[in-house]
């Protein structure tokens, strides 16, 4: 017994022991963790997959948006062009419509005052129509009675004529023909009275 006491050291055998334990207990553990470890692996592989076809999926939809975005810049950018073209023709047409609307507006003032004018002009043509008209009247009843007169004159003279007849044949002579240069007298006054009112 002394001899395996001197030969034999427990406390190698002990930690021989204890290693191999710890050996059995690290390769249970390693066996176990590895499991986990390469289940852990095979998610996150599958994981990795569903990522990339959602990346590229993403990606994909990224660029499609980016393209839209573009055409929409493009379409924008266009849209301003029109718009201020548009606002340009519309500036040009409001100016132009402004312009001829005070040249119209003048043209009312004008055309008012014309009317006012030609208004002005009739009232004063209608009254000197109503004043030559009451002239005309006045002629027309003058021109009625220096008629009628001169059918008196007339009708003296052929009494005076009438008059130097029976003269030829009356015995007194005389009165006959200072009768006859009284009447002849009255009837060239009343002819200078006709003549002064005819001119």
């Amino acid at each position: 017994m002394s001899f395996m006491k001197q030969d034999i050291d427990f406390r190698l055998i002990g930690m021989m022991v204890l290693v191999v334990v710890c050996i059995i207990g690290l390769t249970i553990f390693y066996q176990s963790s590895a499991g986990d470890v390469v289940g852990k692996y095979k998610k996150l592989a599958s994981k990795y997959k569903e990522l990339k076809v959602d990346y590229n999926e993403t990606s994909n939809s990224l660029q499609i948006c980016l393209d839209r975005e573009e055409a929409v810049r493009l379409k924008l950018n266009e849209t301003k062009v029109y718009q201020e073209e548009a606002q340009e023709g519309f500036n040009e047409i409001f100016e132009e419509t402004e312009t001829e609307l005070e040249e119209t507006s003048q043209s009312l003032e004008q055309t008012q005052s014309d009317l006012s004018s030609t208004k002005s002009s009739l009232t004063e043509a209608n009254s000197r129509v109503a004043q030559l008209e009451a002239d005309l009247s006045s002629l027309q009843d003058n021109y009625d009675d220096i008629v009628s007169r001169a059918e008196t004159v007339v009708a003296k003279a052929d009494n005076v004529e009438s008059d130097i007849d029976s003269c030829e044949n009356n015995a007194d002579a005389n009165t006959c023909i200072g009768n006859v240069e009284s009447e002849y007298n009255d009837l060239m006054g009343k002819i200078g009275d006709l003549e002064d009112e005819l001119q």
